[in-house]
């Protein structure tokens, strides 16, 4: 940040969360702004792009209107061939046999109808289209990157057999307090150096109450209702939106708002068409 300068960053933020949503690629949920809207700053969908379908027939981006979907395949192999030596062509052939009639719906894309929480927020704050993930894998790696710039080495879905320092314990120990608010399950319990406690481990309820008095923890990490409104398949997309809007709201309504950086990512693609290798 050599304008804007990390002195004057520490000056107007002292609060930063996190929501790590699941499973969808940027040309996925944000490509049609370029396709669709015109944005020319957004490196989205162009209309000449495709993936060879295992029938002999290319697929081009299209409005998908197939809301639960399966799961598309997004393991550390699957994610190699879709990427294929960075031709990126292989995410329709990849989804066809876990979906042969329904294998086009890699290429499909959702627009501000459906992404209608995400969309406004990209309307009036930053939207970034080159953040990748840090493995061509799966969720697991990709968290615990998010959480410890490290992974163990690990190619997938697999519990670490070694501990690593994660950035909670780091800034911990440097005096930063933390707090992971989770609903159904917190995935960060899966760091090797952190222990469940009443301190850091707190309720989604606890997260409305904590905004409402402005005792957020500097570090806060928010997650969603894994298998119900986090986006990945098969959950339907606008569940996503809801909860979404929800901790938005709950935030911008917080006395620390103004000095909070409100940071919302995905984990990984999950197998969905992005363009950019």
């Amino acid at each position: 940040l050599p304008e804007f300068g990390w002195e004057l960053l520490r000056e107007r933020i002292d609060t930063v969360v996190i929501l790590m949503m699941e499973n969808r690629s940027f040309d996925h949920y944000f490509g049609a702004r370029k396709l669709e809207e015109g944005d020319s700053r957004i490196d989205g969908l162009t209309a000449d792009m495709s993936n060879p379908h295992p029938g002999g027939y290319d697929v081009t981006p299209f409005l998908s209107e197939t809301f639960c979907l399966p799961d598309p395949p997004h393991g550390w192999t699957s994610c190699h061939d879709q990427f294929n030596d960075g031709a990126n062509d292989g995410f329709v052939k990849e989804y066809y046999p876990h979906n042969p009639n329904g294998a086009e719906e890699a290429m499909g894309y959702w627009s501000r109808e459906t992404l209608s929480t995400l969309w406004t927020l990209a309307d009036h704050y930053t939207l970034c289209d080159q953040w990748f993930s840090s493995v061509m894998s799966s969720t697991w790696p990709n968290r615990f990157y998010s959480l410890c710039g490290q992974n163990g080495g690990y190619q997938g879905n697999d519990f670490p057999d070694e501990s690593f320092p994660s950035i909670l314990t780091m800034a911990a120990e440097a005096g930063y307090d933390w707090s992971t608010y989770y609903n159904n399950l917190p995935f960060v319990i899966l760091l090797p150096d952190v222990a469940i406690n009443d301190d850091t481990f707190r309720s989604f309820d606890d997260f409305q109450a904590d905004a409402e008095a402005g005792r957020l923890p500097p570090i806060t990490i928010v997650e969603p209702v894994y298998g119900r409104d986090d986006d990945h398949p098969p959950t339907h997309p606008v569940a996503g939106q809801v909860f979404m809007a929800l901790v938005y709201d709950i935030l911008s309504k917080s006395p620390q708002w103004e000095r909070t950086l409100f940071i919302i990512t995905y984990d990984e693609h999950g197998g969905f068409f992005d363009h950019v290798p």
